[in-house]
């Protein structure tokens, strides 16, 4: 942080709009932490941005990395958020880019001294010491005074260009009027030069008073067409030749009386018209005085020296629509509004840089300036709005362009990291719920293994008592046949006899003989359980069951086990005589002596 509090900027030409290039140009060997790094990045890309969307002058973007140092200095020391919030160094980078965005190095002595003074500022602007409140104030003074007289350089021209563009479509719309009502008729000298001359005059100054679509307007347009009309031939009236004469006469006596009341009304009309745009007196009734007498030889039946007559000239651009556009492109040339600025031209480099200060809607006509409050362009709605869709033109933003920039980045890397967040959070739920399943999956296996064990154990069973039953039920037939009788009695005895511990052979589910010892002897319930030599149980029977078994040759006594009480006599005995025996003779050691 502290190897940019004192940088060596080099001259303008060569100040490297990279602040992290800075770094390594002046401090080769210091080292950067990851966090400094992304902060001077940041920054970058920020300015980066502020002059693509604003682009200055070639030569005055060199001038504001000088005071990029001390932005990454606040920038490291107080954070990212608190350079952005209103801090003087961005509040005083927005109002020079404002104020020289329009800039270029084509406008004379008052431009240098533009260009000094921005020059001073960004110095100062560069200087830890410098007191930005002063500096700010400073800079809005001069400013303030410097557009004051550019507003009256730009009132002046706006009121200039726009009454003569008025003027000019007033006088081309009046002729083009006057033309088509004109056009192929026959008139008398007195009136094409009063048509063509006071009366265009007047049509011109109502057009510029009241506009193209007023009352008044369309009012003067009928009022010519009708003074025009009745100064006609009156055989220009007659009907068509397939009528009778009866037919023609009384439609001729009837175009007459028509003629003769419009006519008595015309000279008011026309005198209350001229009076209202306040027409010399003179002229007005001379000019009455002429209509009037070519009226009194209509009604005379006397004929009209007409003369042929030329028509005006009303070629104009503003009126001619030679450029045609699409609604949706003039569209945005319609929602353009005075002071915005432009780039025109093919690069930023070489365009010219003009502000529209005069929006003239009724005429279509766009007003620019250059820095200075000189006229730089008058062009139609139409052939901008085409430089605006071929690029040809450019708006440049011109407020708060730093600030705005910086923010706008801040929130495009705060939006990028809550995504990445949300992905991340997003994958671990899915991750989460994956799992989740998957134990889901496996319990559910578990379970369906378990009761398919269940099942299959449950089966066995039922097929081991089916098996065993079956093997019951055939030694019950084989030993109550008459020539078993006698071995089914002593197999009975036999079986009475068994004493726990007893070993047998017995038949298995599947057939097989299996040894298996007598476990237990519930002599009341007649019961005698069996295990195999692991004590897992075998089986249970009675002893009917199991005599028949054996009277079957289907069983085997193996032995008979020892009597309960024989064995109790024998540990009883044991006991008496171990009690007269020593430690010695019990554990089978021997004291030394």
């Amino acid at each position: 942080m502290g190897v940019l509090a004192s940088p060596t900027v080099a001259s303008n030409a060569d100040v490297p709009l990279s602040l992290v290039d800075l770094l390594i140009d002046e401090r080769p060997d210091n080292c950067l932490n990851p966090l400094d790094h992304a902060v001077l990045s940041f920054l970058d890309e920020c300015i980066k941005a502020s002059f693509s969307a604003s682009p200055l002058d070639r030569q005055l973007e060199p001038l504001v990395c000088k005071c990029m140092p001390s932005l990454a200095i606040n920038a490291l020391t107080d954070g990212i958020r608190e350079e952005i919030e209103d801090h003087p160094i961005v509040t005083i980078l927005d109002l020079l880019i404002e104020r020289y965005i329009g800039w270029s190095d084509d406008l004379g002595r008052a431009g240098k001294k533009l260009y000094d003074r921005f020059e001073s500022a960004l110095t100062s602007l560069a200087d830890p010491n410098t007191d930005y409140v002063t500096l700010r104030a400073d800079l809005i003074e001069f400013f303030d005074a410097e557009q004051q007289r550019i507003d009256k350089l730009e009132g002046r021209i706006s009121d200039s260009e726009s009454g003569i563009l008025r003027a000019q479509r007033a006088q081309a719309l009046t002729a083009q009027m006057l033309n088509a009502q004109m056009q192929d008729k026959q008139l008398p000298a007195c009136i094409t030069e009063f048509l063509q001359g006071p009366w265009c005059d007047s049509l011109q100054l109502m057009l510029i008073q009241y506009g193209v679509e007023s009352d008044e307007w369309q009012r003067a347009c009928k009022l010519t067409e009708t003074i025009i009309w009745t100064l006609q031939p009156v055989e220009l009236q007659e009907t068509k030749e397939d009528e009778d004469e009866d037919t023609k006469e009384d439609e001729n006596d009837e175009d007459r009386q028509r003629l003769y009341r419009i006519i008595e009304h015309i000279p008011n009309e026309i005198h209350e018209l001229l009076v209202a745009l306040k027409h010399d007196t003179h002229k007005a009734e001379a000019a009455l005085s002429d209509i009037e007498m070519e009226h009194i030889k209509i009604m005379s039946g006397e004929k009209l020296a007409y003369e042929e007559f030329a028509l005006l000239d009303c070629e104009n651009d503003l009126i001619s629509g030679s450029t045609t556009i699409c609604k949706n492109l003039l569209k945005r040339v319609s929602q353009l509004e005075p002071g915005q600025w432009f780039l025109l031209g093919e690069s930023a480099e070489q365009a010219a840089r003009i502000k529209l200060v005069l929006k003239l809607d009724d005429v279509h006509q766009l007003l620019f300036t250059n820095r200075n409050g000189m006229k730089a362009l008058q062009i139609e709605f139409e052939e901008f709005a085409y430089f605006l869709s071929s690029e040809a033109a450019k708006q440049v933003p011109d407020k708060a362009v730093c600030s705005s920039t910086l923010n706008a980045t801040l929130q495009l890397v705060i939006s990028d990291h809550e995504t990445r967040q949300q992905k991340l959070r997003e994958a671990e739920e899915q991750s989460k719920k994956e799992r989740l399943a998957r134990e889901a999956a496996r319990i559910k296996a578990l379970d369906e293994a378990a009761t398919l064990t269940r099942e299959r154990q449950a089966a066995e069973k039922r097929r081991a008592e089916e098996a065993e039953q079956a093997q019951l039920q055939k030694a019950k037939d084989e030993a109550e046949r008459a020539e078993n009788i006698e071995n089914l009695q002593a197999a009975t005895d036999k079986v009475l006899s068994l004493n726990i511990s007893a070993w047998l052979k017995l038949p298995d589910p599947d057939g097989a003989m299996v040894e298996c010892k007598l476990a237990v002897k519930l002599a009341s319930v007649d019961k005698f359980v069996f295990a195999d030599r692991l004590g897992v149980k075998m089986g249970e029977y009675s002893a009917a069951q199991l005599a028949e078994l054996l009277a079957s040759e289907n069983g085997v006594v193996l032995d008979d086990g020892a009597e309960f009480e024989d064995t109790l006599a024998k540990v009883v005995t044991g006991l008496r005589q171990d009690r007269n025996k020593s430690y010695d003779d019990l554990s089978g050691h021997r004291t030394p002596d």
